[in-house]
């Protein structure tokens, strides 16, 4: 009994002495890690495809603002020749109609001549899939008005000139694109698409930036305009894992990563 109350009373004193032992007075390790032993780095933060035309455009905005936001005309798959007017062929067809009918005995040929004009000018650069270049222009244009850009349209500015040129100058394409340069435009970006399998993206574009007031070139140049891979991921195949990388080459990328080079072009 008298054990038994000694080691009662011992009990008794130690107990605070073991609940005052669980606070800490240093700062606690991180969760999951034993003294001593090195953290593990943190994840890298996910990758972002968008970084670098991100970058672009943010210094063609200020570029643009700084330049006091000039007017810009796009030319997509058509070519600013140095002709100031359209020019047109005489073309002559010659064709036989029979006339009579073999009962009567009467048949005779007639050759008919029919003459009409053509227009020689530039019109399209390349023959493309309508839906597919109609993809491409669409992007290309809204990375420029997302950037603050003042894009005047070509067709309404023809039509505008048209309305005070001549009966005769109205069929004349080229020459109301002239007129039409000198209604306040300052740059003109040229975008001429040449299909390619060489290419990652099926084309090479030539891009042709040119100064109007001044008549100078801007910027030339020659690009697949592939857009950036996106992340890279592990895949497992039935030869272990692979790292994979996503493919964002499509029509609207294509066009947006092309207006972003072209930016980049006039910021240097």
């Amino acid at each position: 009994m008298q054990l038994k109350t000694i080691l009662l009373a011992a009990a008794l004193v130690s107990a605070p002495a073991h609940a005052l032992a669980q606070y800490r007075t240093e700062a606690p390790t991180a969760p999951g890690y034993r003294p001593g032993q090195p953290q593990v780095l943190a994840a890298p933060p996910p990758e972002n495809p968008e970084a670098q035309s991100q970058q672009a455009t943010t210094a063609f905005r200020r570029w643009y603002a700084s330049a006091q936001r000039p007017a810009l005309l796009i030319f997509w798959n058509r070519e600013l020749s140095d002709q100031a007017t359209t020019q047109y062929a005489e073309v002559s067809t010659t064709r036989e109609q029979v006339q009579g009918t073999p009962e009567s005995g009467a048949q005779s040929k007639v050759a008919m001549q029919e003459a009409y004009r053509r227009a020689m000018g530039p019109g399209q650069y390349a023959a493309l899939d309508p839906m597919l270049s109609a993809r491409l222009e669409t992007a290309f244009q809204a990375a420029w008005l997302q950037s603050g850009v003042e894009v005047v349209d070509r067709t309404a500015l023809i039509r505008k000139m048209s309305t005070v040129a001549s009966k005769e100058d109205r069929a004349d394409t080229q020459l109301l694109e002239s007129v039409a340069l000198e209604q306040g435009v300052q740059y003109l970006v040229e975008v001429l698409p040449n299909a390619t399998q060489s290419s990652p993206t099926g084309f090479n574009f030539l891009v042709k930036v040119k100064h109007l007031p001044s008549s100078t070139v801007m910027a030339q140049f020659l690009s697949a305009a592939q857009p950036p891979a996106g992340p890279s991921r592990w895949a497992a195949t039935p030869g272990g894992f692979e790292k994979r990388t996503e493919n964002r080459t499509t029509p609207e990328t294509v066009g947006a990563q092309l207006a972003v080079e072209t930016m980049g072009r006039l910021v240097r």
